[in-house]
């Protein structure tokens, strides 16, 4: 059969060769091509006069047109997602052919980053037809911003009264990466990965006049393109009650330390910034001499308490829980006089890594209410459970809306895998303003 299959093929080719001048008559399929004028492949870098230029302000006033694009990637893709070319804008050839149909141009100035200085990443897209025997232009592509900016600014009065550990860092708690901003990265933007809404994890930790302030502040829903600036500034009363020094303020600020946070979305042509007031300084919350001395009640519209049993020797105030010698129950009693939203736990431990989480059925973060991990999304209700967490309807079916966030089954394993460990718990309420506190262990 293998003979005879061959003998046909030299029969064949015998054929072709004598009555080539046949052939040459003969139609040839062809595939219908038109040309890209690559010249007319102009990005336009939305806002870049004031991303660019207020990163570096030696630089002084740009306009988008200055931009550098040399290194921008520019990549050709057909109407089923496969890639057709690729190239840098530095390298563009004049007059690429392409198969007729639709494409896309997509544009990206650099690689995605988790987490960076002084790194925007643009991209943009545009589509585009090719016709036969014909040159086809594109119109301009408008590329944004597309990770989020984050800068931190300290007032006058507060650098001069803080010590030199001043710090405040940034982490994302999608991927737990982070940046620290201090008095010689202040200037700097950080520049972190999103995938729709994102949030981010600020800590301030400094000395301020002679105390140490430590507390945590939370950036909900954060997208990409947004800019969040942060800034701490020195209260006008900064004498702490004795029994409160060195306190972690739940809410998010310090004895002597007071924060602010304005939002700017950068992925608008005109960007304006939108403050977001803090919870002790939303209107209506004024200082009202006439109101009675009820300290034990909750403040204004502020919906969510933290508090522990009586006998729990957990410190919840922010002083540090060492794990050596801890004995008892370890329990917060978490309250939300309108429910509970959401109740996420971000884990940040030097022993208890996210492998050895994985073991035992976690993660880094998660929601209780959903019992999912952020930002993965896997269903961590089982692992949750399993260590005496309550998750999903025991939450959000409490009739007295207060669940018992219960970490005794963790203590031991802080002893086994040593380390400074962090647990930060944000509750976001149906109704009212999140609110965090972290609770800290050592080994």
């Amino acid at each position: 059969m293998k003979t005879k299959y061959l003998s046909s093929l030299a029969v064949l080719a015998l054929a072709f060769g004598s009555s080539s001048c046949i052939s040459d008559q003969m139609p040839v399929e062809s595939i219908d091509e038109g040309m890209l004028n690559t010249s007319s492949i102009v990005p336009e870098v939305l806002n870049a006069e004031i991303i660019i230029s207020e990163q570096n302000a030696s630089r002084g006033a740009m306009s988008r047109d200055a931009y550098d694009l040399s290194d921008f990637r520019i990549t050709v893709e057909d109407s089923r997602g496969v890639p057709a070319a690729e190239w840098t804008y530095a390298a563009m050839p004049s007059l690429p052919t392409f198969p007729v149909g639709t494409y896309t141009i997509n544009v990206v100035s650099r690689d995605e980053v988790h987490a960076e200085w002084d790194a925007p990443r643009f991209v943009g897209s545009q589509t585009f037809v090719i016709r036969k025997n014909e040159v086809t232009n594109v119109e301009t592509v408008v590329c944004k911003l597309s990770n989020i900016c984050v800068s931190v600014q300290f007032d006058e009065a507060l650098l001069n009264a803080a010590g030199e550990d001043l710090v405040v860092t940034v982490t994302s708690c999608d991927d737990a990466h982070s940046l620290s901003f201090t008095r010689e990265t202040m200037n700097n933007k950080g520049y972190f990965h999103s995938e729709g809404q994102t949030t981010l994890a600020v800590r301030f930790y400094g000395t301020v006049n002679g105390t140490l302030e430590d507390f945590p502040y939370t950036l909900q829903n954060v997208e990409a393109g947004q800019h969040r600036k942060v800034s701490f500034s020195l209260r006008g009363n900064t004498n702490p009650v004795p029994d409160e020094f060195g306190d972690v303020i739940p809410d998010g600020e310090g004895i002597s330390v007071s924060t602010t946070v304005t939002r700017e979305d950068l992925t608008s042509d005109s960007p304006i910034e939108e403050e977001i007031l803090p919870s002790d300084d939303r209107p209506g919350k004024e200082d009202n001499p006439d109101a009675p001395d009820t300290p034990d009640e909750p403040v204004g519209d502020a919906t969510v308490e933290f508090s522990k049993p009586d006998n729990c020797p957990l410190d919840i105030d922010g002083g540090v829980n060492e794990v050596d010698g801890y004995v008892g129950d370890a329990i917060v009693i978490i309250r939300s006089e309108s429910g509970f939203k959401k109740l996420e736990v971000v884990i940040d431990s030097e022993g208890l890594t996210p492998d050895v989480l994985k073991g035992v059925g976690l993660a880094s973060s998660f929601d209780l209410v959903t019992g999912l991990s952020i930002p993965d999304g896997d269903d961590l209700s089982e692992g949750l459970a399993g260590l005496g967490l309550p998750v999903k309807e025991q939450i959000t079916e409490d009739p007295d809306n207060a669940i018992n966030f219960d970490i005794t089954q963790f203590v031991p394993l802080l002893g086994i895998y040593p380390g400074n460990s962090d647990f930060t718990i944000t509750v976001t309420p149906i109704q009212g303003e999140p609110k965090s506190m972290t609770l800290k262990f050592h080994k």
